[in-house]
């Protein structure tokens, strides 16, 4: 019981969600391309994504989870998500220094996912069970 808690914790620490994106691999090896809130510098630079980078490959479930980058009304934002088959899903919503925005949903509080443009992959395990 106490593991399937962790797990739930987890999965609701994330907050993502599978979604068919656009992936920004460039070849075989993984090297992501150039982020807009990276503005040429690499994932390992943004230390509060490098923190939860750690958080997700920590996880008995990481091979769900991948980091997406889209822009909201011209702003680049970083979203947490995942394709699991085990959590329910609410996917946050960070600008590029790592302040949480919100999360996308139809609700009055929520972003709405029509709002987001120009979506991609930026980062995704090496062992990665989605279908992107």
């Amino acid at each position: 019981m106490k593991s399937y808690f962790a797990l739930l914790t987890f999965c609701i620490l994330i907050f993502s969600s599978c979604q068919d994106d656009a992936n920004v691999f460039q070849d075989d090896e993984q090297q992501p391309l150039p982020s807009k809130c990276l503005a040429g510098a690499s994932i390992s630079d943004m230390a509060w994504l490098q923190v939860e980078i750690q958080q997700i490959e920590q996880s008995d479930i990481s091979e769900y989870f991948y980091i997406s980058e889209g822009e909201i009304a011209g702003i680049a934002v970083i979203l947490l998500e995942n394709c699991s088959p085990f959590c329910g899903t609410i996917i946050p919503v960070y600008d590029c220094e790592g302040k949480l925005l919100g999360t996308l949903g139809n609700g009055e509080d929520q972003i709405r996912g029509d709002e987001l443009s120009n979506k991609r992959v930026i980062w995704q395990p090496q062992v990665f069970a989605c279908s992107l």
